[in-house]
């Protein structure tokens, strides 16, 4: 159960459409094909490899290089690299705030690594972390999807935990 929410995510989430050639896009496809078959370990060096390949094909703060981190992050914490995928989620979250802007798909994928970290943040007793993550998470989908989106339920229900618990 662990991880099914990160399994999804990277589903939900998937790469850059199939067909467009670019950079690493062949390694990525590949890491999500592994991961998807529960195949962490293996998925690992092919993931890595698709963000050094777009970091050295692409300007470090190109989106492109931010679905890579991204698709790293989630394969390293599935692994159980838990040190690894923060940083990973780090970078991915790092590119994606350094946008001037962010198509609709963008958005929602920045919404989603938001909740997806403040999960992870909760997981370690980071709740200030995870606060403002949600809340972000939840400006930015009702703003682009609406107040009454079932992509609320979950970080509305977790936010409402934290702050329940904190009291």
């Amino acid at each position: 159960m662990k991880f099914l929410f990160a399994i999804l995510l990277l589903v939900l989430m998937g790469s850059i459409a199939v067909g467009q050639n670019h950079s690493g896009q062949t390694e990525s496809d590949e890491a999500v094909r592994l991961f998807n078959a529960g195949k962490y370990r293996e998925a690992l060096p092919v993931a890595r490899d698709a963000v050094a390949k777009r970091r050295k094909a692409l300007d470090g703060s190109n989106i492109l290089v931010g679905y890579a981190w991204r698709n790293l992050a989630i394969i390293e914490k599935a692994a159980g690299n838990s040190k690894e995928a923060d940083k990973a989620f780090d970078s991915a979250l790092d590119i994606y705030s350094r946008q001037a802007s962010l198509v609709k798909k963008d958005e929602l994928d920045l919404a989603g690594l938001l909740e997806i970290t403040a999960y992870y943040d909760v997981e370690g007793r980071q709740y200030d972390k995870a606060i403002g993550k949600y809340k972000r998470t939840i400006e930015i989908r009702e703003r682009l999807i609406g107040n009454s989106a079932e992509e609320l339920v979950f970080p509305l229900t977790n936010l409402g935990r934290i702050l329940r618990g904190l009291g």
